[in-house]
């Protein structure tokens, strides 16, 4: 066996939904396969669950309901891409250990984004469930509650 041709078989193909991702900028009218939010979730929510892998998708199903419930976020989805890089506040939900829930603020508005943290990187990567805007009290809630990480 030449070395080129061993080198090909120890390099590991890319788990299928990585591959049927779409790469480039976050495009909500991209509703035929799962988009790559980022490739690097905020490390804080390693304290919620331990990052199996920090890459984070929105799926065609989720982007669907989203923007269906939240018509009004159409415009605002660069700010999903710039929380799950930078979150201003993490919380942790208190009855699911793989949910972390991602706070932050633009411009005075506070939008809410939750993250599904996955535990097998080679078939999952960590998913939005839902990006929304919320009010002040969502946060003061979970300050209180002791959620925030």
């Amino acid at each position: 066996m030449t070395t080129s041709k061993a080198k090909a078989k120890r390099r590991k193909r890319k788990p299928k939904w990585l591959r049927r991702a779409k790469r480039g900028p976050l495009d909500i009218n991209v509703l035929d396969r799962p988009q790559i939010v980022d490739h690097l979730l905020h490390s804080r929510c390693n304290n919620i669950s331990p990052l199996a892998t920090r890459i984070t998708v929105l799926t065609d199903e989720k982007l669907r309901k989203n923007r269906k419930e939240h018509p009004d976020m159409d415009g605002h989805y660069d700010k999903l891409v710039h929380m799950i890089h930078a979150p201003d506040h993490v919380a942790r939900e208190p009855g699911d250990s793989q949910i972390a829930i991602l706070y932050g603020e633009f411009s005075g508005v506070l939008y809410r984004a939750v993250v599904w943290l996955t535990d097998d990187p080679e078939n999952r990567a960590n998913s939005v469930f839902s990006f929304r805007r919320c009010r002040w009290t969502e946060l003061l809630s979970d300050q209180h509650d002791g959620n925030l990480v």
